[in-house]
């Protein structure tokens, strides 16, 4: 009798009544600033993200300006720290590593036992080596009269100390100095792909950085015949007629002509990374072209150079910064035919709904910029959710490995990498969800400048225990474990006992129209907890807010 009576109140119809009285619960759950947050993204954050761009143009001409003013100030910190900034590594080649013939480097050893440095070659502004000791592996060599030098700052192969280096000449331009010495400082440090710093001359305005074998992408694409920069006008009359607006749009679309001729999609993946981990490090490229990309010959793999034209906005803001940032990707997308994404193109995606499957969206989510999909307020699933009781619930995330079973589109194990996890899998058997996963992830790591250690494994929960995944650090099922067999939900709890310490099950005692009663069963706190318990998580929490239908159990060994 007690339980046709509560299933007939569940079953009652939610009216405009009730919906009212749920505003004091879910600000109660999810809290007052959140409440306030979802008011920010809702109504003030589409204006901000308007004007943002203007003000981020701001930022970054007020920055230009003040690195004049301070420039040498500046330099000269760098200077009291020069032995700091060294940063050279194993990898760095000594003489005998760049293929001089013997006679050749005969010579430079003669030479070196009454100098620390040397000039073995001039490097030109295509691309070519002068040298003055014979052919250099991997490099086109010229005669003198072919040899075209650049026209701002001169570039040489030289050898310091032992180390084969690429030593620029700014001639004076301290901020141009300032800029490249401090983001090849930086940028080592946050384990990006760029030269090591081997000597720095702060009273000639020099930096040496380490050579790395290989072909640059210009040049790699001039090989297909078509002249693409603006430095190399001698070789076409045509190209010598442009103006410097047109030469600068015919580089990106001569150059896709013949990309995939010279790279693969692989390689522009792992570029695209470098970018991000570049904008992590709080830098911008403000330069994101053919001639700054390095194939190098021992693993295929890009290097970037040339960041005279980069700055350093640590402390601007992230959301000042994303804005800044989009340049460099749109310039990305442009020079590279991708299509990643920036505030504009997430923006028309989601306001056209032309994300995968709108109409089974399943998580309400959010990531910023006012970038919004479902209903916040709805703490039953997705951003609601997470902070109405998983992040306050959950262990410290920071190093952690997680498995996410039943994960949907995947928001909440992006929440949990957000949040310092160094790696989540999710298991789901529905394509669509990973679809939308797919989606999602790529406007969280816009949103963070950040890849993301996430994976999907598209199968039935109950299968893993046929799977090799290794342990984990903390496993979760969110109202998802109960639509398994009785026999499936005991052998799963089992499997996971011998991979983890820490289960974390999320129920749910809400009767909805086209549930059977033993499902509604399998879904509620006494039936998971006795689940957990008799099958290697003796020690359970329980996890109820009053008015929430959506408990948590919190399971130990």
């Amino acid at each position: 009798m007690g339980n046709s009576v509560h299933k007939s109140i569940r079953n009652i119809p939610i009216t405009a009544f009730r919906k009212i009285c749920l505003i004091p619960v879910i600000i109660s759950q999810i809290g007052i600033y959140q409440t306030v947050i979802i008011g920010y993204a809702y109504f003030f954050e589409p204006l901000i993200m308007k004007v943002i761009p203007l003000y981020a143009g701001l930022i970054k001409k007020t920055r230009q300006i003040g690195k004049k003013v301070s420039a040498k100030h500046d330099l000269a910190n760098w200077n009291s720290q020069k032995t700091k900034i060294i940063s050279g590594n194993d990898d760095i080649l000594d003489i005998t590593g760049i293929g001089l013939h013997e006679i050749g480097l005969n010579l430079v050893k003669e030479k070196l036992k009454e100098t620390k440095s040397l000039v073995i070659a001039n490097i030109g502004r295509d691309g070519s080596f002068l040298s003055y000791f014979g052919p250099i592996d991997g490099v086109r060599c010229v005669r003198q009269e072919n040899f075209l030098p650049h026209d701002r700052f001169k570039l040489d192969l030289v050898t310091i100390n032992g180390m084969v280096g690429i030593k620029k000449s700014y001639n004076g331009s301290d901020i141009s100095f300032l800029h490249e010495i401090e983001a090849l400082h930086f940028l080592r440090i946050a384990g990006c792909n760029v030269p090591s710093i081997l000597d720095a001359d702060f009273k000639n305005s020099s930096l040496t950085v380490s050579y790395i074998p290989g072909t640059t992408l210009n040049e790699q694409l001039r090989l297909q015949g078509e002249v693409l920069r603006a430095v190399d006008p001698d070789e076409n009359s045509r190209f010598m007629q442009l103006s410097p607006e047109k030469r600068r749009s015919e580089e990106p679309d001569k150059g896709k002509k013949y990309l995939l001729d010279s790279v693969n999609g692989v390689f522009i993946e792992k570029l695209f990374d470098q970018v991000i981990k570049i904008h992590s490090a709080g830098f911008v490229l403000n330069a994101s072209t053919f001639g700054n990309v390095l194939i190098e010959r021992k693993t295929g793999n890009p290097c970037l150079f040339d960041f005279e034209s980069s700055d350093n906005f640590t402390g601007s803001g992230h959301t000042v910064f994303r804005a800044i940032s989009d340049s460099d990707i749109e310039k990305f997308n442009s020079y590279f035919g991708t299509d990643k994404p920036t505030y504009r193109r997430l923006r028309k995606i989601i306001s056209n709904r032309e994300f995968p499957s709108p109409e089974t969206w399943y998580a309400n989510s959010y990531f910023g910029a006012g970038l919004i999909i479902g209903r916040l307020w709805n703490i039953d699933v997705g951003w609601g959710r997470w902070h109405s009781i998983l992040k306050k619930n959950l262990p410290d995330l920071r190093g952690k490995r997680v498995l996410d079973l039943g994960s949907n589109n995947g928001f909440n194990s992006l929440q949990i990498l957000r949040n310092g996890a160094r790696e989540a899998i999710g298991v789901e058997i529905n394509s669509v969800a990973i679809d939308q996963e797919l989606f999602l992830k790529t406007v969280a790591e816009w949103s963070d400048c950040k890849k993301y250690n996430f994976s999907y494994i598209q199968s039935s929960m109950a299968k893993i225990i046929s799977m090799d995944l290794g342990n984990f650090d903390l496993v979760l099922s969110l109202c998802s474990i109960y639509y398994l067999t009785d026999k499936e939900i005991c052998e799963l709890i089992r499997h996971i006992n011998t991979i983890t310490d820490s289960f974390i099950v999320q129920c749910n005692e809400e009767y909805e129209t086209g549930r059977n009663d033993h499902l509604y069963e399998k879904s509620s706190v006494e039936y998971l907890k006795k689940a957990l318990e008799a099958n290697g998580f003796p020690r359970v929490k329980v996890v109820a807010p009053r008015g929430y239908s959506r408990p948590l159990l919190i399971g130990k060994k």
